[in-house]
């Protein structure tokens, strides 16, 4: 999709919701993946400034490590999510936004921690 208008639909729905910790979260994901690595890491930082107020769940921080391509550090979060019994994990093998971390060895270990089958 046409990532600008994204950028221009988060602003919007900032507007409606204020929501400072999905806006950061959601601005960093999609300067991520326009390739603006300073746009997306500064969004990180302010993701992680209002994490430190609030309850953050860890697969939050592992999606926007994976949309930053930090993968080793992506899956460690889905680790300390497991840990913490995180609900979201449910969609850990079949959401969009878990791809960057498939194709990691640890992937597999995962899935099985999660009684999932491992990919075929």
């Amino acid at each position: 999709g046409d990532l600008d208008s994204s950028l221009a639909a988060i602003e919007r729905m900032h507007e409606l919701d204020q929501n400072p910790l999905r806006h950061n979260m959601m601005m960093a994901f999609v300067h991520a993946a326009k390739g603006e690595t300073g746009e997306a890491f500064e969004w990180k930082d302010r993701f992680i400034a209002l994490a430190d107020e609030m309850h953050v769940p860890p697969t939050l921080f592992a999606l926007l490590e994976a949309q930053l391509g930090n993968l080793d550090r992506a899956v460690e979060m889905v680790e300390q999510a497991i840990e913490n019994h995180d609900s979201t994990l449910v969609y850990l093998q079949c959401e969009s936004a878990w791809d960057p971390i498939r194709n990691h060895p640890r992937y597999p270990a995962l899935l099985a921690k999660l009684g999932f089958r491992p990919p075929a």
